[in-house]
């Protein structure tokens, strides 16, 4: 409530005291004070931290919880919807670029040929469905390509891959799948992201489905022309 603190790591510690207000922010070195650490020795007993649940994976908010700490246990509290997007009122608007078939002379590999490989690893975790959040995997299953992000060919998109059943890539709106010749289902199968993702989500653990995520996975923020939509990537670096 007191004070704010950005880490950055040694790329930019010159570069973020010409570009931050240090009278507001004080800067820390990601690697010689990263924030766990900063954490255990600024909070007290009973301070509860709030945190995106959007932008952290489960199991690093698992590890925060069970580090060992010189002071009792404090708290962290999910915060949604964000309070940074609360206040942020003249956000740029998400991007919108087409959304194409990357054609197989290039991709390698039918995009039904890598959906069967991911589902025999699926069996393998003896789960029932893989949820893909990073944009560059969700390219390389259903062989699409974009132009949401600059200088990178990417939809901004996630995927729900079920070990049985269609598997859909989630994008920000349906019509931005370009028509070319009769792009297979996979491809097609376009929703809208954000709040239909939350809803699929759900719908799985309702039905006590066991979901598989990569470990490193994390949600990006929101907002950014050249960056993911809401509950997909970012402005804030």
């Amino acid at each position: 409530m007191e004070r704010a603190v950005l880490f950055v790591d040694g790329r930019y510690t010159l570069q973020v005291r010409e570009q931050v207000d240090t009278s507001l922010f004080a800067i820390e070195h990601l690697v010689e004070t990263p924030p766990d650490r900063w954490i255990e020795e600024n909070l007290t007993s009973g301070d509860r931290l709030g945190y995106d649940p959007w932008l952290h994976t489960v199991e690093r908010r698992r590890n925060a919880s069970a580090r060992p700490a010189p002071r009792p246990a404090r708290r962290l509290v999910a915060v949604e919807p964000d309070l940074i997007d609360a206040i942020w009122t003249d956000r740029p608007a998400p991007p919108l670029g087409a959304v194409t078939l990357h054609d197989l002379r290039f991709a390698g590999e039918a995009a039904a040929h890598k959906l069967a490989r991911i589902r025999a690893e699926i069996g393998k975790l003896r789960a029932d469905a893989l949820v893909v959040s990073d944009p560059h995997a969700v390219a390389w299953t259903f062989n699409i390509r974009g132009a949401d992000v600059a200088h990178t060919p990417l939809p901004l998109a996630f995927a729900i891959v079920p070990q049985r059943g269609p598997a859909r890539a989630l994008c920000r709106r349906p019509q931005a799948l370009e028509r070319r010749a009769q792009p297979p289902r996979s491809a097609r199968r376009c929703a809208r992201a954000g709040r239909f993702r939350a809803g699929d989500l759900a719908a799985l653990g309702q039905g006590k489905q066991d979901r598989a995520a990569r470990p490193g996975d994390r949600r990006r923020r929101a907002g950014a022309p050249h960056h993911q939509p809401r509950r997909q990537g970012g402005a804030r670096r």
